[in-house]
């Protein structure tokens, strides 16, 4: 986040009497909470304009923690890492393929 420029809260998760809530303050936005003080967020319909800082402040009597990601969401069209393992998924399969069938016919020339 540039400095001087405010952070959108998305979220919030709130103790209760009976455990934690989450409360979203965005459309595009799901925080999640869990009593063992999982937390996450799903975002949805990203562009490459949400890529940034986003931040995650937990407080409780301990302390703060603070985490901070950074999201870089790519455009249309642009590098696709499930695209991406599809090819190696199926490179991998052929020359496994390949190498099989090399050593059995290796293996029976052999007898």
């Amino acid at each position: 986040m540039p400095h001087g420029h405010p952070w959108d809260i998305i979220g919030v998760c709130k103790e209760v009497e009976n455990g934690l809530v989450s409360e979203d303050y965005s459309d595009r936005g799901r925080v999640s909470c869990t009593d063992t003080l999982d937390v996450s967020l799903h975002l949805t319909g990203v562009v490459p304009e949400d890529s940034g800082f986003y931040r995650c402040t937990f407080s409780t009597d301990a302390g703060v923690q603070t985490t901070t990601v950074v999201l870089t969401v790519n455009p249309p069209g642009g590098f696709s890492l499930s695209v991406y393992m599809m090819y190696i998924y199926i490179g991998a399969g052929a020359a496994g393929f390949i190498l099989l069938t090399a050593i059995i016919i290796l293996a029976v020339r052999h007898r």
